[in-house]
C-alpha cells in the first residue's frame, strides 16, 4: 500500500511539473518579425574577380566587391553584391548589368533594428537580383 501511494504521488508530481513547464516554456524566437533602418548611400565597385569554389555561387561566378558610403554620415563599409538567395552572380549577369570596376551604384544599407533576421542587407534597386534569369 505504501509503495502504491508513493508511486501515485510521484506520478502526480510529474504530471503537474509537465503541465507547468508546457505553460511557461518559451522557445527561442528565430526569424521575423524584423524591422530595419534604411540608410541611403552609394556603392563603388572596387574589384570583380572569379568567386572561390565552395561558396554560394552561380555557375561561372564572379565576386563583385563594393565600397558602400552612407550619404548622411559618410560612414564606409565593404561588401559584395549578391543576388537572389545570396549567390555570387554569374559572369553573364555582371556583364548584362554593365558592372565594371569604378562604377557607382545608388543603394540602401538595411540595418537590423529588432528581431533575429540578417543583421545587414544591401539593396541595389537598379540591379535585377530576383530569380528570373539571375544566374544567366
Amino acid at each position: 500500500m505504501k509503495k502504491q501511494v508513493t508511486t501515485f504521488v510521484l506520478v502526480l508530481l510529474g504530471t503537474m511539473l509537465r503541465a507547468y513547464a508546457q505553460d511557461t516554456f518559451q522557445p527561442p524566437i528565430v526569424g521575423g518579425p524584423c524591422t530595419y533602418q534604411d540608410i541611403k548611400g552609394t556603392a563603388k565597385i572596387t574589384a570583380i574577380t572569379p568567386a572561390p569554389e565552395g561558396l554560394n555561387n552561380c555557375p561561372n561566378a564572379q565576386e563583385v566587391k563594393v565600397r558602400f558610403v552612407e550619404t548622411a554620415t559618410k560612414k564606409v563599409s565593404e561588401t559584395f553584391i549578391q543576388i537572389y538567395d545570396g549567390k555570387n552572380p554569374s559572369k553573364a549577369w555582371v556583364k548584362r548589368n554593365k558592372l565594371v570596376v569604378g562604377k557607382s551604384i545608388k543603394g540602401v544599407k538595411r540595418q537590423l533594428q529588432t528581431g533575429t533576421c540578417t543583421p545587414t542587407v544591401y539593396v541595389f534597386p537598379t540591379l535585377v537580383t530576383l530569380p528570373d534569369r539571375y544566374c544567366q
